[in-house]
């Protein structure tokens, strides 16, 4: 099934993603900045060398169909973490390997749609 893209997150990928989680919590909590993007908005981003789409939806759905270009990401829908700061640094070193991998340097906007 093709993604329907009806729930959007942009948020810019901070450099070394050493504040990932704090920066995504504040951008999500500021009020002067709209983490919502709506799928009019996203579908002019598509192809754009500085915003990168990561799809959270199972492998198989993705495999289905998925937005040019986008990479699949299921494991930041899945990834469980604990709480304390053990468990905090190693989702963000998870993440920070997971999304080099990918490709995603720190210097993009990255929208992530299920």
């Amino acid at each position: 099934a093709r993604p329907t893209m009806s729930r959007m997150l942009l948020c810019r990928a901070p450099a070394g993603f050493r504040t990932a989680l704090g920066a995504a919590k504040a951008r999500l909590l500021s009020t002067t900045i709209a983490p919502i993007v709506c799928p009019a908005e996203a579908g002019t981003l598509v192809g754009h060398a500085d915003v990168r789409f990561l799809d959270i939806r199972d492998p198989r759905q993705f495999e289905a169909g998925h937005v040019p270009g986008a990479s699949n990401a299921v494991e930041f829908f899945t990834y469980l973490a604990m709480s304390n700061p053990q468990g905090v640094a190693h989702m963000t070193r998870t993440f920070e390997e997971r999304l080099r991998a990918k490709g995603i340097s720190g210097d993009e906007r990255i929208i992530c749609y299920e």
